[in-house]
């Protein structure tokens, strides 16, 4: 029940936080217009970097990461192949993953264009293989 709260709320917090002028429309490769790309995130993340949590677009980035490293979890937890495994320890915080990828996002540019959710996954990988 807390994750589900957890969620709702960080999914609000982000429509509501950033606008389409705040990140970047790039389509390119194909896939859903869903799903942001590496430099969709790196746009919300650069601010992260300068700002923490006290700017819209850093407190999206946090959650945008939060979310996908908890879908990473549960593909984890349930065996599914899609996402990149990764074992992060128990005591592993939020703002650790967030300050993980956002590196791992300044530290590999050339790989921006692939698909947010996969990046992510790889930069946890990275962090904490199993």
């Amino acid at each position: 029940m807390r994750l589900r709260a957890f969620v709702v709320c960080s999914l609000t917090v982000l429509i509501t936080a950033v606008t389409p002028g705040d990140v970047a429309q790039e389509s390119r490769g194909k896939g859903p217009a869903l799903i942001w790309n590496g430099n969709q995130v790196w746009q919300l993340c650069k601010e992260y970097k300068l700002n923490g949590l006290d700017s819209k677009s850093g407190a999206a980035c946090s959650f945008y990461i939060a979310g996908v490293s908890q879908t990473v979890g549960l593909v984890t937890l349930r065996g599914s192949t899609v996402l990149e495994r990764s074992c992060p320890g128990e005591r592993v915080t939020n703002e650790q993953v967030v300050d993980v990828v956002v590196k791992w996002l300044e530290d590999h540019p050339e790989r921006r264009d692939g698909p947010g959710v996969y990046l992510v996954s790889q930069a946890m990988r990275d962090a904490w293989p199993c």
